[in-house]
């Protein structure tokens, strides 16, 4: 189990964009979905570990190509290697279905440099392809002016213009 920190040099500040998605069958009735994402990493200074949800984007209502298009920043353990992408279908009725998820290895990230990729989710059966998102991750810099603006902001809109120019293009 690894020791909670406060200490600053102990976080990366990442950037995470969810762009897009494509779900390949219908959750609803309509023959569409309602799709939200969350992302999240495994929390392993609780015990059991559990995931420690970061971001849930808004949901795109009856549709099988979603599109996010939203951005938010977190200071996220350096311990951390791996974060957790889920899919779901928002219910106004019972519980979300589930669609799909991913691990995304963030173990190689580049300060300054965007990590951008089309991923395949796969049901819980860990086999069954059932979506895919467009999904960017960027390790920003630490320079004090950036981490000014993430300690001052609760909920951080897309920092970084190199990140918007990388969106642009997609």
């Amino acid at each position: 189990m690894v020791k909670k920190s406060n200490r600053e040099e102990d976080y990366n500040i990442l950037c995470f964009t969810i762009v897009s998605g494509k779900i390949l069958e219908a959750y609803d009735s309509n023959g569409l979905a309602d799709g939200y994402c969350k992302v999240g990493y495994l929390d392993e200074t609780k015990t059991p570990n559990k995931v420690k949800w970061l971001l849930k984007t808004t949901v795109c209502n009856k549709t099988l190509e979603p599109h996010w298009s939203y951005s938010e920043a977190y200071w996220v353990p350096k311990y951390v290697t791996q974060i957790q992408l889920e899919l779901f279908d928002h219910d106004i009725i019972g519980s979300d279905d589930f669609i799909g998820s991913v691990i995304v290895d963030i173990s190689n990230l580049i300060e300054g440099t965007p990590e951008v990729e089309q991923y395949s989710l796969v049901k819980k059966d860990g086999k069954t392809k059932s979506a895919s998102v467009l999904f960017m991750i960027q390790k920003c810099p630490t320079t004090d002016e950036f981490k000014i603006h993430c300690k001052n902001a609760t909920k951080l809109e897309l920092i970084s213009n190199e990140i918007k120019k990388e969106t642009n293009k997609l």
